[in-house]
């Protein structure tokens, strides 16, 4: 009969010492990390494209709840328009809005027709 109320205790002890561990922990299991994400532009906040990157940062934090925020480093400002991929591939930027036409090394495709475009056109 001892035994029984020893491990009636030990079972108690067990669940409120998982309770206490467990609670403080309850808070950080439905928080998320918040995202912060760089873009870099070369453009200046003011006219078309600045507007448009403006709503672009704006809707992917009302999508996500707020929780990605996008830091938009404007008119060359975090790198120049031709340091633009080379600053998205070592980690300075996150994100990059640039013209790839600027850069037909790296976009083989976009440069193609563009060319094919050009020619049409003139």
């Amino acid at each position: 009969m001892e035994r029984k109320g020893y491990l009636i205790k030990g079972i108690m002890v067990t669940f409120l010492v998982l309770f206490l561990v467990g609670l403080p922990l309850q808070n950080s299991w439905g928080k998320e990390k918040e995202i912060k994400l760089n873009l870099a532009t070369f453009t200046p906040p003011t006219g078309t494209i600045g507007e448009a990157i403006k709503w672009y940062a704006d809707e992917v934090g009302k999508h996500t709840d707020q929780r990605v925020k996008i830091k938009v480093f404007w008119a060359q400002s975090l790198a120049k328009q031709m340091e633009l991929p080379h600053a998205c591939r070592t980690g300075t930027a996150d994100m990059v809005a640039m013209v790839p036409a600027y850069h037909p090394e790296l976009f083989q495709s976009f440069a193609a027709s563009s060319e094919t475009l050009l020619l049409w056109g003139g």
